[in-house]
């Protein structure tokens, strides 16, 4: 006796198949997705049905996991809390440990406002890379910058004048 179709609104039990259809098999690399129109009233009502089940489970199995980092997160031990506190304090000793030994080598060179500028982890590269900078941007030892501009010191003189203006110079000392 053949099987009478299911009622309006059931779904299909898994595994079976109208009596007049063979199972088809999906292609070699994958399953196949069966259209729509080839499923029935029945078929695209289950089909339905799946799929809002399955936005159900998704946002289920989202809002579980949020609540279990949530309630982990409240579980944390005084001792973890500290232990993460202590590692973001250190994290910032570190840097002004860092800052302390740049500003010392920019003032060494003489070059005081670009600290921030200076390449290097050690405070002996530190320091070559604020006397290159130094350098660079033409400064002199002792802190006195070098823009081209400016009163100059008369040269030396040259002849009787020049060398009698030098002995008067020295004997004055």
């Amino acid at each position: 006796m053949p099987e009478s179709p299911p009622a309006t609104g059931a779904t299909p039990e898994a595994g079976a198949t109208p009596a007049a259809e063979e199972p088809q098999t999906p292609p070699e690399g994958g399953e196949q997705e069966a259209q729509p129109s080839e499923l029935g009233d029945a078929g695209r009502r289950a089909l339905e049905d799946m799929r809002l089940q399955l936005k159900r489970v998704t946002r289920d199995r989202d809002e579980l996991a949020k609540a279990q980092r949530d309630r982990e997160d409240a579980e944390r031990t005084e001792l973890e809390k500290v232990s993460a506190e202590r590692d973001d304090l250190q994290q910032r000793v570190s840097a002004l440990e860092h800052e302390g030994r740049a500003r010392t080598a920019a003032t060494d060179a003489g070059i005081p406002d670009l600290w921030d500028r200076l390449k290097g982890d050690t405070p002996e590269e530190l320091t070559e890379d604020a006397k290159s900078m130094a350098e660079r941007l033409g400064q002199r030892p002792g802190g006195v910058t070098d823009l081209g501009a400016g009163a100059r010191p008369a040269a030396p003189a040259t002849g009787h004048a020049g060398m009698n203006e030098r002995i008067r110079r020295a004997a004055r000392r």
